[in-house]
C-alpha cells in the first residue's frame, strides 16, 4: 500500500510539472511578437526623426516611439525591421537604407554591366526590387550602380542595370538590395517594364506589367 501511495505521489508531481511546462510554453508563444521585414519608403523630418514609413503594400505605419537617423528632410528607400501594432502604428527595430537611383538616359557604349548573381527580382508598388549577390574584397568597397532608361517602345519601357565593379577584388560574396523607381518612367497602367541584367550566367531580361 505504501509503495502504491508513493507511486501515486510521484505521478501527481509529474502531471503538475507537465501542466506547468505546457502552460509556460503556451504563454511564451502567445507573447511572441509578429516581426516583419519589408522594403519601404521612410519619411524623415528636418531634425532627422522618422515620422512614418510605407511598405510596398501601401499601408502607412506611424512610429510608436522616437527613432532618429543621420538624414534630414527626405524620403528614404530602406529595408525596415518592425513589429506592427494596432491602429496602423509600428515599433521600428532597425532600418537599412538601400539604393533607389532614378533611371537616367545614357549612351549605350557607356553602360557598364559588370556581372552579378541575381537572387530574386519582383515588382512592389511603384518599384522593381532586386536582391542580388556581388563579389567583393572589402565590406564597404564602393561599387557604382544605376538604372539606364533606354526608351519606350510598343508600350514597354526598357531599362538596363548599370554596375561597375570599380576595381574591387572578387574575394567573397556580399548581398545587395536595389530598387528601381517607376514613377519617373512616364509609363501608364498596362504598360510593361523590361529590366536587362548582366548575370554571371549571361544577359537576362525580366519583364513586368505596370
Amino acid at each position: 500500500m505504501q509503495q502504491a501511495r508513493y507511486t501515486l505521489y510521484i505521478s501527481a508531481i509529474s502531471i503538475l510539472f507537465c501542466l506547468y511546462f505546457c502552460a509556460s510554453c503556451t504563454k511564451e508563444e502567445g507573447y511572441a511578437p509578429n516581426y516583419r521585414i519589408d522594403l519601404a519608403e521612410v519619411e524623415v523630418d528636418p531634425t532627422g526623426k522618422l515620422e512614418s514609413f510605407t511598405p510596398d503594400d501601401r499601408t502607412t505605419f506611424r512610429l510608436s516611439h522616437t527613432y532618429k537617423v543621420d538624414y534630414r528632410d527626405t524620403l528614404l528607400r530602406a529595408r525596415v525591421f518592425f513589429i506592427p501594432l494596432a491602429e496602423e502604428k509600428a515599433e521600428l527595430k532597425q532600418i537599412a537604407p538601400i539604393l533607389a537611383p532614378h533611371p537616367i538616359k545614357l549612351q549605350a557604349e557607356k553602360i557598364k554591366m559588370d556581372p552579378i548573381t541575381l537572387q530574386s527580382i519582383w515588382r512592389g508598388g511603384d518599384y522593381i526590387n532586386l536582391r542580388l549577390n556581388i563579389l567583393s574584397g572589402e565590406p564597404q568597397a564602393a561599387h557604382y550602380w544605376g538604372f539606364v532608361d533606354q526608351g519606350l517602345r510598343e508600350r514597354t519601357r526598357y531599362i538596363t542595370l548599370y554596375h561597375s565593379q570599380n576595381g574591387d577584388p572578387e574575394y567573397y560574396t556580399r548581398e545587395v538590395y536595389l530598387s528601381c523607381p517607376l514613377r519617373q518612367c512616364n509609363i501608364q497602367k498596362g504598360d510593361s517594364i523590361a529590366i536587362k541584367i548582366q548575370t554571371r550566367q549571361g544577359l537576362i531580361t525580366k519583364k513586368f506589367v505596370y
